[in-house]
């Protein structure tokens, strides 16, 4: 018990409990700015209406998979969910409203744990998709259809300003669930990230090339 509550180690841990999600949200945040990169990028190559076009309805399964991934978060962490429009309305694409439930601390990781839903589920998509479903593409038209879902996906892998509110809202209630998980439990970050890219990105490459 000593060393498990060691100064080093609830350092250690609490480090681990804002690294983690910090991550997380740099990863929506990052990926916001790329889609704004490439959709600007083709405005100037194009128009704005193409560009608009790319981004709101070619794009299309990556926000259903953004809004569902709200809504599974948010009905299994205990919130009530209202309503899912997955009808893109102008600058809109979709939207899922809920009610948190509970008392304050479950109110807290469903605001959290929903709002940066798109990042954990698109990233887990994108993974699976490349380690299990690349190797399945036998023909050309499997491969249009898999970089078609992948570039959806990834493009949707977003947090808007209201995402990042209800996160900030609720982190302070997850960062402290997240410090006595890793009081005990000692993840390698840097284990787990090298796995995701050598499982990931370089198996993609390798089976491309």
């Amino acid at each position: 018990m000593y060393e498990i509550f060691s100064s080093e180690n609830l350092l250690e841990a609490l480090l681990y409990a804002l690294i983690s999600p910090a991550l997380l949200v740099l990863l929506g945040l990052l990926i916001h700015y790329i889609d704004l990169f490439i959709t600007n990028a083709l405005a100037g190559i194009t128009n704005r209406t193409a560009a608009f076009v790319f981004r709101n309805y070619l794009t299309y399964p990556g926000t259903v998979h953004h809004e569902l991934a709200h809504a599974i978060f948010a009905t299994v962490t205990g919130a009530r969910v209202q309503k899912i429009n997955l009808i893109p309305r102008g600058n809109r694409l979709g939207s899922v409203e809920f009610i948190t439930r509970g008392n304050i601390f479950f109110r807290a990781i469903q605001l959290s744990l929903s709002a940066i839903a798109p990042v954990i589920c698109g990233a887990t998509s994108l993974i699976v998709m490349i380690r299990y479903f690349l190797p399945m593409c036998t023909q050309a038209w499997h491969y249009i259809v898999f970089i078609y879902i992948f570039i959806s996906i990834f493009c949707h892998m977003t947090m808007s300003t209201q995402d990042i509110k209800n996160f900030l809202k609720g982190f302070p209630v997850c960062m402290l669930i997240l410090f006595v998980i890793f009081l005990f439990i000692k993840p390698d970050l840097r284990a787990i990230i090298r796995n995701c890219y050598e499982t990931g990105f370089i198996y993609f490459i390798g089976n491309a090339s």
